[in-house]
């Protein structure tokens, strides 16, 4: 495989989360309470599958903001674990995934192959070539359609 430098897998509309401390708050004897966002959006919860190179499925959960306006895109927040994410971890990131989707952010969570609900076998190692050019076809795949839940492919 061709190593490919980072930055030119980073696409605009990509999202991260940075955890910053406020200076301020650090040197205050009182504590700076911070009011989240207004929740703006509904949101809906999909299920279906990621057909990889070698058709291997790899199960995909998306929390997905309503769309209030034509044309409307979200930035998106990609998970892919090993720790399957239907059975109890679904309900223990069910209320940080909601938190997002209604504030606009499209949340992608998948299995990784082998583990959960995906098919395939476990790779030998955490972060093994397979794993990660897995992870590299999903963020690339159909110019990001398979992160934002519109893939063009068939299941």
């Amino acid at each position: 495989m061709k190593s490919t430098p980072i930055h030119s897998l980073i696409c605009p509309g990509m999202a991260a989360i940075l955890f910053l401390t406020v200076p301020n708050a650090l040197q205050s004897s009182q504590k700076t309470r911070v009011d989240p966002s207004t929740p703006i959006y509904e949101f809906e919860v999909s299920r279906d599958w990621l057909v990889m190179k070698d058709g291997v499925r790899l199960s995909v959960t998306y929390f997905k903001p309503v769309v209030k306006q034509e044309g409307e895109k979200f930035p998106v927040l990609f998970e892919f674990l090993p720790y399957r994410k239907d059975d109890l971890f679904y309900m223990r990131d069910y209320p940080l995934s909601s938190y997002f989707a209604r504030r606009g952010y499209a949340i992608t969570k998948v299995d990784i192959r082998g583990t959960g609900s995906s098919e395939g076998k476990v790779p030998g190692r955490e972060y093994s070539e397979e794993e990660l050019e897995d992870a590299v076809e999903i963020i690339l795949c159909n110019d990001h359609k398979a992160l934002s839940g519109q893939r063009s492919h068939p299941a």
